[in-house]
């Protein structure tokens, strides 16, 4: 997989105040994806101007797409962007995450080394007072990536079979803005 066969979904409500620091962290990443889709669910606030400022202001080398609806929720609005999406791979980033600048290139480093995966997902860290935390998001459960995941040869991906879907549906511990399919 290359990366611009990978298409950023972006859920976006009242979120003029964050939703530039998302868009950064994607502007900031080593690779690149094909296109970002956002999609202004209804918000009351200047999401859908901020966000066409920034595009006006960074000019990126992909394309950003904006759109907007009236407010439906966060589920069908992620719906909205993957039917909008051009490409084979969908990663996620709420309007109010950002990526670490390896994020993606991670995320395609896991799924070429093994290449019949249908989706990867990173142990994200939670971001405190603009400070991102040593600990990862799987540790505040009972690191069942750990507990499940399988090395691949001598990298730091796991692989995930099945057999984890009884725990993820104990508690979810995979956090959407961490996740490509």
């Amino acid at each position: 997989m290359l990366p611009q066969d990978i298409s950023v979904v972006i859920p976006a409500y009242n979120a003029e105040k964050f939703i530039v620091d998302a868009l950064d962290s994607i502007n900031g990443q080593s690779f690149f994806p094909g296109e970002v889709v956002v999609v202004n669910d209804g918000s009351s606030d200047g999401t859908y101007s901020v966000v066409q400022e920034w595009i006006l202001i960074n000019r990126p080398s992909y394309c950003v797409n904006l759109y907007t609806q009236k407010n439906c929720g966060i589920s069908a609005t992620r719906n909205i962007g993957i039917q909008h999406a051009k490409f084979q791979w969908i990663a996620f980033l709420d309007a109010d995450d950002v990526w670490e600048t390896t994020h993606l290139s991670e995320l395609i480093s896991a799924i070429n080394s093994y290449p019949h995966a249908i989706a990867a997902y990173g142990a994200g860290r939670l971001l405190v007072n603009g400070m991102v935390g040593d600990q990862r998001y799987d540790d505040f459960w009972d690191n069942p990536s750990e507990m499940y995941g399988k090395r691949i040869g001598e990298t730091r991906i796991l692989k995930i079979d099945n057999s984890i879907i009884k725990r993820i549906i104990y508690g979810n511990f995979i956090k959407t803005s961490s996740l490509i399919f």
